[in-house]
């Protein structure tokens, strides 16, 4: 028979409205959303986890901190779900590692891979095949997803035209233009180099029409080569999800095996229920 005695032992009351106190004062005093604020309430979440077995409290705890902030990031989810695995149930871990499948966006496939390790722990081969299915496809959305935008670079110095200087470079000494001074004086003086030993460019000779020609057609070959044009990084593929629904469907997770146990020791416990044994990790 469940002893729920202490869950009328007036400590735990006595600490659960001080808990609920110090939120109120925070969220008064610095907002919902202040890192404070949050840390406290997983902490509250934990102490009726934990002490009070108020797990349905915990688990609605928890659902206002996904709504405040947090809800996409995966350190999150898995605070929860590991609370929610030690002190509650399965149907509501499975529920939790479900809908931080759906939420995370900072690492999708950590939670994918936490999912399906839980199915093979505590799932049926059915329930196994449903978190596959799922995972697989939420990995085919984010690869589907067009990658960031890059910033225009500059063709002189490849360089984001964002970083330039809105009002062009600095003149030589390091001053800036102010009112008045931003007008040019007619310099009837011949050009001079701005830095000593840098001469002018020579300007270029014309060129006949054949030598024009043929740098037009290596200009060509070169194209189709491949080595024409701004170089541009490699594009890096998106991760694919590690886990083959195929594969997985042909695998046994077996717990609670002494580290002692050989491979062909596995192999005939295997063999006992199974047509075959291929591989044991």
């Amino acid at each position: 028979m469940l002893n729920t005695n202490h869950l009328d032992q007036p400590q735990y009351k006595k600490v659960e409205k001080l808990f609920k106190e110090a939120i109120r004062l925070l969220k008064e005093q610095f907002g919902a959303r202040r890192e404070s604020t949050l840390q406290l309430m997983k902490n509250y979440a934990y102490y009726l986890y934990s002490k009070s077995k108020k797990e349905d409290a915990a688990r609605k705890l928890w659902q206002e901190i996904f709504s405040i902030g947090g809800g996409n990031t995966a350190a999150t989810w898995f605070e929860a779900i590991n609370s929610e695995r030690q002190f509650g149930d399965v149907a509501n871990t499975r529920r939790m590692l479900y809908m931080a499948v759906n939420s995370v966006t900072d690492r999708p496939y950590d939670v994918f891979g936490a999912l399906v390790q839980f199915e093979r722990e505590e799932g049926s081969l059915e329930e196994l095949d449903k978190a596959l299915e799922k995972v697989n496809s939420q990995a085919k959305r984010i690869r589907a997803r067009p990658a960031p935008a890059q910033p225009p670079m500059n063709s002189h110095n490849n360089i984001p035209s964002d970083h330039q200087h809105p009002t062009g470079p600095t003149p030589p000494g390091g001053k800036k233009a102010g009112k008045g001074e931003g007008k040019q004086r007619p310099n009837r003086d011949p050009v001079q180099p701005i830095v000593d030993r840098v001469q002018p460019q020579p300007t270029p000779k014309p060129q006949h029409a054949e030598s024009r020609k043929r740098q037009a057609e290596e200009a060509l070959d070169s194209m189709d080569d491949g080595a024409a044009g701004p170089s541009q990084p490699p594009k890096q593929p998106r991760p694919a999800f590690q886990y083959s629904t195929g594969l997985e469907k042909n695998k046994l997770f077996v717990r609670n095996v002494d580290f002692a146990c050989s491979e062909q020791e596995l192999r005939v416990c295997g063999m006992e229920g199974c047509s075959g044994v291929c591989d044991c990790d």
